[in-house]
């Protein structure tokens, strides 16, 4: 962690950076061992989907990933929702994820009606499977309760501290080759009006 931030964070933020870049668990494990209480978790990969992912050459620490918020639950569908098949479309993570693995796992994309609106891709059946099954292998979970009035702030400075790369909200500096990814899948699966 950046010491120099790490001064001007709320000391509940301090402790829940700490404890999310501790070593998670797998998901089948998190599902077990979670308490259903409001809170923060954090997904980090091994280091063979750092490098299948290349983020290898990008700098963030103890490969972790995404932050997000559970202000209800950690069991509930927000964390839950990222490591389901079919959810793609719903979950910022399961999208960053298919676009940085899109031609390692053979994915293909939903497609879309001519002039659709939508701002956001999804996969098909076979597709989500596969990314579902990777994740499961190669990501673990950690997680820290945190009081529902305080999930939101805590999460914000977290992720200001640590800037996980897939986080492509409330950091300084989000990573423009994974929005660029997701602009094109996006772009794929919507084929032209005029078709």
């Amino acid at each position: 962690m950046n010491t120099a931030a790490t001064a001007t964070m709320t000391p509940q933020a301090t402790d829940a950076a700490a404890a999310l870049t501790a070593a998670g668990v797998s998901y089948e494990e998190y599902l077990t061992g979670v308490d259903a209480v409001p809170g923060i978790f954090a997904v980090a990969a091994d280091d063979a989907a750092i490098a299948q992912l290349g983020l290898d050459a990008v700098a963030f620490e103890d490969n972790l990933l995404y932050v997000g918020a559970a202000p209800t639950s950690l069991l509930g569908r927000d964390v839950r929702g990222h490591f389901h098949s079919g959810r793609t479309e719903s979950s910022t993570l399961r999208r960053s994820l298919a676009a940085l693995l899109f031609d390692e796992l053979d994915l293909a994309l939903v497609p879309r009606s001519p002039g659709s609106r939508t701002v956001k891709f999804a996969l098909t059946p076979d597709a989500e499977d596969r990314l579902t099954a990777w994740m499961k292998e190669h990501l673990t979970v950690s997680t820290v309760a945190v009081d529902a009035g305080d999930v939101h702030a805590v999460v914000g400075e977290v992720v200001d501290e640590l800037e996980p790369p897939l986080n492509l909200k409330g950091v300084a500096h989000p990573w423009e080759a994974l929005i660029e990814k997701r602009r094109r899948l996006t772009a794929e699966a919507r084929p032209s009006a005029t078709l």
